[in-house]
């Protein structure tokens, strides 16, 4: 996706249902869940993604991260970005930032889905 899109530089990650999928287990994803650490990232996604804009990504105020947007490409794609850290209490989330900082690569997904794992162990 990065390289169809231009935004080799955003820091992006899968999160949800399709993160459960893509390291096999049985699960149907519902939407893909894509998070970003910066609003600057989630801005770029988001015009990368605007082609197939629903929800133009936007300020929230009071949610669990501070951007959101929304597009639709075969699949809804929601982006957040500027995940609260108070998402990780009492226990850590599959999209805050302690999974942030303990991203792995399943193994076999670079190959297979040509992910760039430069900045993950």
């Amino acid at each position: 996706m990065s390289k169809e899109s231009g935004t080799e530089d955003v820091d992006w990650w899968l999160t949800g249902s399709a993160a459960l999928a893509i390291r096999h287990v049985a699960v149907v994803p519902r939407d893909i869940d894509l998070v970003v650490e910066t609003g600057e990232d989630a801005e770029k996604l988001g015009e990368a993604l605007s082609n197939w804009l629903v929800e133009h990504v936007q300020r929230s105020e009071g949610w669990v991260a501070r951007w959101f947007g929304r597009s639709f490409k075969a699949a809804r794609i929601e982006r957040v970005g500027e995940v609260e850290a108070w998402v990780d209490l009492p226990e850590p989330s599959d999209f805050g930032p302690v999974a942030r900082r303990n991203l792995r690569w399943p193994v076999g997904v670079e190959s297979r889905y040509g992910f760039h794992s430069s900045s993950y162990s």
